[in-house]
């Protein structure tokens, strides 16, 4: 308190004068009108500037939940859309063939939203980590797409983490097809342009044009039907081949992947049970 009173003391014509200006101000604010009206209009613009300001700070602070929460979302509604999907091609079973469940009701495919923070694309064998584990629901073997079409497959979990296997690896193979003729064949990556795959199996009987939208097949049990892959980009056929060789322009930017959606195909374990024992007969 007593340096207080030494610092006012010291420093009381200098206070003085600043009472004295703030008294003048609001004088001549108060009985002019034109000086009211600016006055006011600066005050407005200072206060809605910080509240701007402050209102951008606390945005920028619930970023990441804003983020997670559009995440979620967008995976439910993918969730939603391919089981509508599955439920408008469903046939159903003739009438003699019915039980008393309701064989319409088709639940398929699980969608989950998860961030990728790490991803490499120069390598010969490339994958990703997703920060998405064991306890979010996430498994070996799923699927793994983004926005713009498919990403890779899940390889091993951990309780808060998952690494990916790219489609940038010399040893995947994604089943894949022609979206105007159906045609099936596989597609893997030539290990130099993350840009660009190969697809494989397609007759040379076959028309391809470039352009032609690549889908996934739906014949593997880590992607639907359907999802984008691709466009065709180049068509090479030699003489002593019985198949084209097309280049596929990959529609996933690998060098610029943020967010991504692991697919958990419901049926997969049955579906995979069945398939090995009628190999095994």
């Amino acid at each position: 308190m007593r340096n207080l009173l030494l610092l006012i003391v010291k420093f009381h014509a200098f206070l003085l004068f600043l009472v004295l200006e703030a008294f003048c101000f609001g004088m001549i604010v108060r009985y002019n009108f034109f000086q009211r009206v600016v006055s006011m209009n600066s005050a407005n613009q200072v206060v809605g500037s910080m509240l701007k300001g402050s209102k951008d700070v606390v945005g920028f602070i619930h970023l990441k939940e804003v983020n997670d929460s559009l995440m979620d979302a967008n995976a439910r509604l993918q969730t939603q859309l391919s089981n509508y999907k599955a439920e408008m091609t469903e046939f159903r079973r003739p009438d003699f063939c019915e039980d008393e469940e309701d064989s319409t009701s088709v639940y398929i495919y699980n969608y989950t939203g998860a961030k990728v923070i790490n991803n490499s694309v120069q390598k010969v064998n490339n994958y990703l980590t997703i920060d998405k584990g064991s306890r979010h629901g996430i498994r070996p073997e799923r699927g793994v797409i983004g926005s713009n079409g498919i990403v890779g497959v899940v390889k091993e979990v951990s309780p808060n983490f998952a690494t990916v296997i790219s489609v940038l690896h010399k040893s995947m193979h994604v089943s894949s097809k022609l979206k105007y003729n159906n045609h099936k064949g596989s597609l893997k990556w030539g290990v130099e342009d993350p840009r660009y795959a190969t697809l494989e199996g397609i007759p040379k009987h076959v028309r391809v044009g470039i352009g032609d939208t690549v889908l996934t097949s739906g014949f593997s049990t880590f992607f639907p039907s359907g999802v984008l892959v691709g466009v065709v980009a180049d068509v090479n056929t030699l003489p002593q081949n019985y198949f084209h060789e097309i280049k596929v322009k990959l529609s996933t930017d690998f060098n610029a992947l943020e967010f991504v959606y692991v697919v958990d195909y419901i049926y997969k374990s049955e579906q995979k049970a069945l398939e090995q024992r009628t190999q095994n007969d």
